[in-house]
């Protein structure tokens, strides 16, 4: 129920191959899809020829056929190119593939009981994935993983599932997503409330970029450890500290303490009300920030 859009590369379910010419690919189906508006139009995709598409849509009596034709260079630096069947005009709503990396929508997908709405992410084509299964979502390396090119959809909706009338998060998994710059970046979903509110959260860790190494050198230390009472967290004073922060073993932030501006480098933090685990203890620099594991007895 939105705008159709077309996208670069993409496989042909709906046509086949023909000899036209070298390349082309020539539509064999029908569509019936109810638009934004709620009406219903039929729409058959022609053509397809290096770059070129073709289609036709019409409305369900016959009586008002359009086709139209655009070129995929018409747009380099886009994934997608939308069409609104409503205004019968191409709308160009999408910012230029360098400017981003995810993008959080909903779609419909194809269910065990039917085709149901989810919201899901996808990610830019000149981005490369990795999804973590069954680890510990703390110390994970994603050195231990290939990296999933063209694929937009390695993140999608399974992040997260519907049970007994409430979404819950899976557990035990990650995503490391290499962005076009070529910093890596851990993501960690920690929250969804689905349809009530569409709020999700989760959480980014920079794992490789500018200057990571050096930091990763930068001296500090957390102490006692196992602790049970409270936690001393020290720095050395060139460190720029802006926030402390105390996630459990699923990614979630328990504890915050912000420092920014105070001239200190040493802070002393209750912990008696968490729970007997093992948590990750983190120095936050701006972008970039340090783990310590601890553990609370």
């Amino acid at each position: 129920r939105r705008a159709t859009a077309c996208r670069r590369h993409t496989r042909s379910p709906w046509a086949k191959a023909k000899g036209r010419s070298k390349g082309d690919v020539v539509g064999d189906s029908i569509y019936v899809v109810t638009t934004v508006a709620g009406d219903m139009r039929k729409l058959r995709i022609d053509v397809l020829d290096s770059g070129e598409w073709t289609f036709t849509h019409d409305n369900m009596e016959g009586t008002d056929e359009i086709q139209e034709t655009f070129s995929m260079g018409d747009y380099p630096d886009k994934n997608f190119v939308y069409y609104s069947l409503d205004d019968a005009i191409l709308i160009d709503r999408e910012p230029e593939a360098s400017a981003w990396d995810m993008v959080f929508t909903r779609y419909y997908r194809q269910a065990a009981f039917g085709p149901n709405s989810t919201a899901g992410v996808l990610t830019n084509r000149e981005v490369e994935v990795i999804q973590a299964d069954n680890i510990d979502v703390n110390t994970v390396l994603y050195t231990d993983y290939n990296w999933v090119t063209q694929d937009v959809s390695v993140i999608g909706n399974d992040w997260k599932v519907y049970n007994m009338g409430q979404w819950e998060l899976v557990e035990n998994l990650a995503y490391f997503i290499k962005n076009q710059n070529g910093d890596i970046y851990k993501v960690i979903f920690t929250q969804f409330e689905g349809t009530a509110t569409g709020n999700a959260e989760y959480t980014t860790e920079l794992m490789t970029g500018t200057n990571i190494e050096e930091l990763g050198n930068a001296a500090w230390n957390i102490y006692p450890n196992p602790a049970n009472e409270n936690l001393t967290i020290e720095w050395y004073d060139r460190v720029d500290v802006t926030d402390i922060q105390i996630h459990n073993n699923f990614g979630q932030q328990v504890m915050t303490e912000n420092v920014m501006n105070q001239g200190i480098s040493k802070i002393s933090v209750p912990v008696n009300q968490l729970n007997s685990g093992v948590y990750h203890v983190r120095l936050l620099m701006g972008d970039y920030h340090l783990t310590k594991t601890l553990v609370i007895q």
